[in-house]
């Protein structure tokens, strides 16, 4: 709500926070073996805010990390929780060099992995997609193989595809569903 009600006081946050992460991400390059950054998006994603309110607070923010990342040599990691369809293509154009982890639904909205490969191009690199919970805890290991499948067929000869969850694995996770992630993954991207 203060980002509406208050905005000249959160614009002045928001400059400190840019200041704050450029000055991060440069000493991650300059003082660090780090060829990369990870910036996580737990309380900015287009599940919490509108795609209006995303463009106005956490766009810059990413704008300032990637020029700074990108100037120090460095890549940029982002991960973006639930819905991003939204913004799929100002995410892309950003200059991010990964976004993760294209969550299905109900979580997330990408339900389109040709339009989300159209969009990426070869600029960003997709990670995930596998379902955490309906495919990775609650599935088999055929159903592993055919999400898996279907990442793998839309992203065919793509040098930018990271396969990967829809965000994390959990503890209840059979092994055997992790196998077939991997296994699949190995079998079919030779």
């Amino acid at each position: 709500m203060d980002l509406v009600d208050h905005e000249a006081d959160m614009a002045a946050l928001q400059a400190r926070y840019i200041d704050y992460l450029v000055s991060k991400v440069e000493a991650a390059f300059a003082y660090t073996s780090a060829r990369s950054v990870f910036v996580a998006s737990g309380w900015s994603s287009i599940s919490l805010l509108s795609p209006r309110v995303w463009r106005r607070w956490e766009k810059p923010v990413l704008e300032a990390v990637v020029q700074t990342a990108h100037a120090c040599g460095g890549l940029v990691h982002h991960h973006f929780h639930g819905r991003c369809m939204a913004v799929l293509t100002e995410l892309a154009t950003l200059g991010l060099d990964c976004i993760c982890p294209f969550e299905r639904p109900p979580g997330g909205d990408v339900t389109d992995l040709q339009r989300v490969r159209a969009t990426l191009s070869e600029r960003t690199a997709f990670n995930g997609n596998v379902h955490t919970v309906r495919t990775l805890i609650d599935g088999d290991s055929a159903a592993v193989r055919a999400e898996v499948l279907e990442i793998l067929e839309a992203f065919e000869g793509s040098q930018r595809l990271i396969v990967g969850t829809g965000d994390q694995v959990g503890a209840e996770t059979p092994d055997d569903n992790i196998y077939a992630m991997i296994e699949t993954v190995r079998a079919y991207s030779a």
